[in-house]
């Protein structure tokens, strides 16, 4: 008998979950809650007000298999609650889960068992967390470690991937460090901060699906963060991915044995074994790794660090990793539950994905809800595109439509408005990373809005 999935979360992974799930031969039915409602136009979206009402919607709509794509309900415990009600989950419990939820704790976690991350400190009070960054100087003279500006500064606690800072200098580093601890940033999300050495290097994400002792991890992605070109202005949610990043295949083998193999056996130590997937950021950085150029000596003589984990996919990594998965997902959930992912041998289509993200003006800082954004619905009848909704609603838009060069009549359009700060993604996939590169930035134009931006260098590191 065929199966019915429900994902849980709102934006453009989730969308991107339910996709891949939707291919599998064993699944009849894919739900998603609270999704949104351009997801609403592939699948059934519904609302639960609490887990009570969640468990409810469960029984009444036969729910066989349930997947948590973000990582709130995770905190909140989702995966405890209806693990005790009999339903098969996949992610893991709120205890595990604090690899992501704490910095203290993974760094605490990598620190005790020789995974390698940065040198840090923890600070709860802003006193302390104050004369601290005041030794920083220009020589690297710390009384704890020894770092230099920019240091790293991050909340504790869940910031919606927007609570890491670079300070690089002492004005902006007691600016980050208050704002934080004083709540006024984050909120509770600061009530403790982690102060550590900058990474010089390139950024990248790994996935791995695992089943409390063992583990397959996926090919490698590369997200973009900051919101301009050149990786410029602030950190966001995510502005963009590629994958696979070719030039770093050769250390798929040396990230599975020095970074999950040995964290999962840390998570399995402490009392809390980690079933899902485990999110690994990784800075590959040259041996010398306060090197500034890296470009020439990165993928040569790699330093692979940790910068966190997270307890779920990654957005928007996850819109160019399961696009790219030849495997059946129910499959590969199926075999977690079972505790038999080792058996799994992940398969991957010889292409190149790209997702660029579309965002309100104005985001990660204030922006405007309610704008008008104009699809053209034959980017949904192009094989090598797809799009993945997140902070968008169908309501009617006030005020006049968006005109496109004046007359839209005959034309036919997917009629949306904006409701959050990253809105949409568009994912090409191509035989190559410039073909992909390039198709996704000729389709975009046919996404119309006044009030959308994103940038125009997704994937161009890929080809350095």
């Amino acid at each position: 008998m065929k199966k019915k999935i429900l994902v849980l979360g709102s934006g453009a992974r989730e969308h991107a979950i339910a996709s891949k799930f939707s291919e599998s031969n064993k699944v009849s039915e894919v739900f998603v809650l609270p999704g949104n409602d351009g997801i609403g136009i592939d699948f059934s979206v519904s609302k639960a007000k609490d887990f009570e009402d969640l468990l409810n919607f469960i029984k009444n709509n036969q729910i066989d298999l349930v997947f948590v794509g973000n990582e709130q309900y995770l905190v909140e415990g989702v995966v405890n609650f209806l693990s005790k009600k009999g339903i098969h989950v996949i992610g893991p419990t709120k205890e595990s889960a604090q690899i992501e939820s704490s910095k203290v704790f993974s760094k605490n976690l990598m620190i005790e068992h020789g995974i390698p991350t940065a040198q840090y400190q923890r600070f709860e009070n802003i006193d302390n967390a104050l004369e601290f960054i005041k030794m920083i100087d220009t020589t690297g003279t710390n009384n704890n470690f020894c770092p230099k500006f920019p240091i790293v500064i991050k909340a504790d606690g869940l910031a919606a991937g927007k609570g890491v800072l670079i300070a690089h200098n002492l004005d902006e580093a007691e600016t980050f460090v208050k704002g934080i601890l004083s709540g006024e940033m984050f909120g509770t999300a600061g009530n403790e901060i982690v102060i550590e050495e900058y990474l010089y290097g390139e950024e990248i994400s790994v996935f791995a699906f695992c089943d409390g002792e063992n583990f397959v991890s996926t090919i490698i992605s590369q997200d973009h963060k900051k919101e301009f070109d050149d990786d410029l202005g602030l950190n966001t949610g995510g502005m963009g991915a590629f994958a696979p990043v070719s030039k770093f295949n050769h250390l798929k083998k040396k990230i599975d044995d020095i970074v999950f193999e040995p964290v999962l056996k840390a998570m399995k130590k402490t009392g809390f074994p980690f079933i899902g997937v485990l999110y690994a950021g990784l800075m590959i950085s040259p041996s010398n790794k306060n090197e500034h150029n890296t470009k020439d000596h990165v993928a040569d003589c790699p330093i692979i660090n940790v910068i966190e984990f997270n307890s779920r996919f990654g957005d928007p990594e996850t819109q160019v990793i399961l696009p790219l998965l030849e495997n059946d997902l129910f499959e590969v959930c199926e075999a977690i539950l079972e505790k038999k992912i080792k058996n799994i041998s992940l398969k991957w289509k010889d292409k190149y994905a790209v997702a660029v993200v579309m965002a309100s003006k104005g985001y990660p800082r204030n922006f405007e809800k309610g704008h008008q954004i104009l699809i053209n619905k034959s980017l949904l009848k192009d094989k090598k595109l797809k799009i993945f909704y997140a902070g968008v609603e169908s309501e009617k838009i006030a005020g006049n439509d968006f005109r496109i060069d004046g007359d839209k009549k005959d034309m036919e359009w997917i009629n949306l408005k904006n409701s959050g700060g990253r809105v949409l993604s568009l994912v090409a996939i191509d035989d190559t990373l410039e073909k992909s590169i390039n198709y996704v930035y000729k389709n975009i134009t046919s996404i119309k809005s006044d009030n959308l931006r994103y940038r125009n260098d997704i994937g161009v590191k890929g080809l350095e």
